[in-house]
């Protein structure tokens, strides 16, 4: 089973480097989920700026109303703001209104300034949403102590490091997955970034018991979208 994320971002200039716009259509995400109802869970891509859409009008159709499994947002490239910014509080309050956790954007790459991606913000918004289930993409990298320490503090906050388990002062997810943040732990591959072959055989290789690669790669995914193992 693949999780698919959809994205609804602006275009961002973060150190010299200009990224477009990043678009991946909610309407696509459907139309896979329900090509390969076995094979793909679609996670509905926000523009929290409400500039592409009303953000919870657009959840409420595609997660509410239709088949998706999630929320993805990006503040930080959409509004240059925290992740537990007041002016999102619409859209957590429909994610717990309809019981799906958020994906949201981290890392080097999250905004214009890193600390934009500072985990302290994740912590906010855990303790202003106890009931909310809050995935950090990209693992909040490079703050990797901080956000370990996080997800140790608030059960309902989820890393998932992706391309950034392979990066300089890593070792702390390893660590803590390894322990206390198994159940909060995820796999994801950042594709297009690395291929999905080479992202997979590198995790594989990661020093991990079985038991917590096994949640990492399914079983912690499943229970947070609700599946059945």
């Amino acid at each position: 089973l693949t999780v698919a994320v959809g994205r609804n971002s602006p275009e961002v200039t973060i150190g010299g480097r200009t990224f477009p716009a990043g678009i991946i259509p909610n309407d696509h995400l459907v139309d896979l989920q329900t090509a390969h109802p076995d094979r793909i869970v679609g996670i509905a891509g926000v523009d929290v700026s409400n500039t592409l859409h009303n953000a919870v009008e657009e959840i409420e159709r595609y997660v509410g109303d239709g088949p998706l499994k999630g929320v993805f947002v990006e503040p930080q490239r959409a509004m240059e703001a925290h992740v537990d910014d007041e002016r999102l509080d619409p859209i957590y309050e429909k994610c717990l209104e309809l019981d799906v956790p958020v994906v949201i954007m981290s890392g080097p790459l999250a905004g214009e300034n890193i600390a934009l991606t500072d985990p302290a913000h994740v912590d906010s918004l855990a303790s202003r949403f106890p009931d909310l289930n809050i995935v950090c993409g990209h693992g909040c990298y490079p703050y990797v102590t901080e956000i370990v320490a996080v997800a140790l503090k608030h059960q309902n906050v989820y890393v998932s490091p992706d391309l950034y388990m392979f990066t300089p002062g890593a070792e702390p997810y390893i660590e803590a997955a390894n322990s206390f943040m198994a159940d909060q732990f995820l796999f994801a591959t950042a594709y297009p970034i690395r291929p999905l072959k080479e992202m997979v055989e590198d995790f594989m290789a990661l020093p991990f018991s079985d038991e917590v690669r096994d949640k990492a790669l399914y079983g912690n995914a499943m229970r947070l979208l609700k599946m059945e193992v």
